[in-house]
This record gives structure tokens, C-alpha cells and sequence, in this order.
């Protein structure tokens, strides 16, 4: 509570005489500002302690990394050149797939369709499975399964 409340209050309760408020009314509200710059003052020095530690606290972080992960935290940027097979075989592998027209899903090697009545080299079992029962259900035959053929490796 301020000075100036804590007198209000001191009033009201009838502790003090009107005359005794006004002779002390200018001092609590100098108490007043010398309290909220005191304040200002301290929250200055806690903002500051607070960003000084979040700097150290940041800087042991990246002096415990590996020499390369901190050269990639200090300049994000940065781009990471070291690559090739050991890196990168998984993803080129999937990049290299062959994809389903319909689901747009990576073809693994070996179960592509074969089927001499629709086109469907380039989809996968279950779209080729849907495509199959739309055009049984379309013409009124019941779907019973498809059987594939599929591609075997070349020795």
C-alpha cells in the first residue's frame, strides 16, 4: 500500500486529525515517487540479471554441442554441403521410386501390376483392386478378387 493510501486510510479510521493529513500529505506523495523510481530501478537490474543469464545460460548450450552442430546454431542459415550416400541414399531412393498415378504412393520394386486389360503398370495393388471392383461393379459382375501379376527382378 502507498503512502498517500496508507494516510487515506489513517483519515477515514479517524487515527489522524485533518490538519495532521494535510501537514503530511506532500511528504507520502514525495515517499511515493521516491518508492516507484526505487522500483523502476530494480526492475531495470532484474531485467538485465535475467538477460545476462539467458546469454550464459545460451552460450554453455552451444560451447557443449559438437563443433559441426554449432556451426549450424550460430548461423542457421548455413547450408549443411556434407552429404552424398551416406546422408542422402534413403531419401534419393524414395525420389527414384516410381510412383501410383491414382494415390501418388511409392511403388516398391516388384509389385508393380501387371494386366493386360487395363493400364495400370504405374499403380499400386489397391488402387488397381478399386479400379477392378468400379469396372465389375459398372458392368454388373460380382468382384470376387483380383490376382496379380507382378514383375519379377531380371537375374
Amino acid at each position: 500500500m502507498s503512502h498517500v493510501q496508507e494516510l487515506y486510510r489513517q483519515e477515514a479510521l479517524g487515527l489522524i486529525s485533518s490538519r495532521e493529513f494535510d501537514r503530511r500529505f506532500d511528504d507520502a506523495v514525495e515517499q511515493d515517487m521516491i518508492d516507484s523510481m526505487a522500483q523502476r530501478d530494480l526492475d531495470a537490474e532484474y531485467e538485465a540479471y535475467i538477460r545476462e543469464a539467458e546469454k550464459e545460460y545460451y552460450e554453455d548450450i552451444i560451447n557443449s554441442m559438437p563443433p559441426h552442430d554449432r556451426k549450424h546454431e550460430l548461423n542457421p542459415g548455413r547450408m549443411d554441403l556434407k552429404g552424398g550416400h551416406r546422408h542422402n541414399h534413403i531419401r534419393n531412393a524414395h525420389k527414384r521410386m516410381r510412383k501410383c498415378h491414382v494415390c501418388d504412393d511409392p511403388i516398391v520394386w516388384g509389385c508393380e501390376v501387371i494386366s493386360d486389360w487395363t493400364n495400370a503398370e504405374f499403380m499400386c495393388r489397391e488402387c488397381c483392386r478399386n479400379d477392378a471392383k468400379d469396372y465389375c461393379s459398372a458392368v454388373g459382375i460380382h468382384f470376387g478378387g483380383v490376382t496379380f501379376q507382378t514383375r519379377r527382378k531380371k537375374k
